[in-house]
């Protein structure tokens, strides 16, 4: 099979709606989460790393191909065009992935539990996205809105400099990074 970066899409992400966005989430300039297309069959996929707080990996998620690295923790669940990575003890979900929604808003959907390499927690829960908290319980910090611009735009829509923030119910069209976080272990002392 042949892919190609993803110029057109709509995807749900962290319960974010994603379209025509190449870079959705970007952590210390690095593309957390990338989309390609099928050049053969027009399937969207998507592409996550899935790492620990403690940077460890628990698996790789490339075109909608889950590798499961972490074989003594976690367990790989499959359904009809579902995939889930799955705490073996706790039933803690740490990826879920929706190859073909029965759905016109959206092609794919995924959800995640990561960290970036410094650290830095990103919850994309199916129907919220929280970054630099996982587990509070105050309000979105910002609700129900769309950011859109020109198709090809060179801009970013939401850029975060070492500060958490909950998003619910949010799109974002034709950007080019959905969410850019700047953070590294060497900001965390300031």
């Amino acid at each position: 099979m042949s892919w190609v970066q993803a110029a057109e899409y709509k995807a749900l992400i962290g319960g974010i709606l994603y379209r025509n966005v190449p870079q959705p989430v970007v952590c210390d300039g690095k593309p957390l989460i990338s989309l390609a297309r099928n050049t053969e069959s027009g399937h969207l996929a998507v592409s996550i790393e899935v790492v620990q707080q403690d940077r460890s990996a628990i698996a790789s998620v490339v075109n909608n191909t889950v590798t499961l690295h972490n074989t003594a923790d976690y367990l790989i669940l499959r359904g009809l065009n579902r995939t889930a990575v799955v705490h073996a003890k706790s039933g803690r979900i740490w990826c879920d992935l929706k190859c073909t929604p029965d759905n016109d808003d959206y092609e794919l959907s995924a959800s995640c539990l990561l960290f970036s390499k410094a650290g830095y927690p990103i919850a994309l829960h199916p129907n919220r996205s929280k970054f630099g908290t996982v587990n509070e319980n105050k309000p979105p910090n910002i609700s129900f809105l769309t950011l859109t611009t020109a198709l090809g735009s060179t801009a970013i829509a939401i850029g975060l400099t070492n500060s958490p923030l909950y998003l619910l119910g949010i799109a974002i069209e034709n950007f080019r990074a959905g969410i850019e976080i700047t953070h590294s272990k060497e900001d965390e002392s300031n």
